[in-house]
């Protein structure tokens, strides 16, 4: 069953990914015909996405599926960026500085907190 967008059903353009991680197939991506606004649904929780890419990356959440592995520690993430700001742990890098002190950290959210205390 598709899902109506701008009052066309669009059952025929669905085509579906293979989830590994449970072997289950998961029916979800969705192209309008050209010349319609270019939508992208979750058949699970009907979210709309502009880009397939973006609709992809969102079924991780539904799958649990985390491709991204850590060599240090083994430790899996759904994103790139997320393993990116998890290997600072392993590195030690701090590259974010507070202008006031120069205290440095490893992440913004660091930063942001520390800063309560110039205040």
């Amino acid at each position: 069953m598709g899902h109506a967008v701008g009052g066309m059903d669009f059952a025929d353009d669905v085509t579906s990914m293979n989830n590994e991680t449970s072997g289950r197939n998961i029916v979800g991506f969705q192209r309008p015909p050209s010349g319609h606004n270019e939508e992208h649904i979750c058949d699970i929780c009907y979210k709309m996405f502009k880009w397939r890419s973006k609709l992809v990356e969102h079924y991780r959440i539904h799958t649990g599926e985390k491709n991204f592995k850590c060599n240090v520690c083994f430790k899996t993430f759904m994103h790139k960026s997320y393993l990116t700001k998890h290997f600072k742990i392993h590195t030690g890098e701090k590259n974010i500085k507070c202008h006031i002190c120069s205290k440095t950290f490893m992440h913004k959210s660091y930063l942001t907190k520390h800063s309560k205390i110039h205040t």
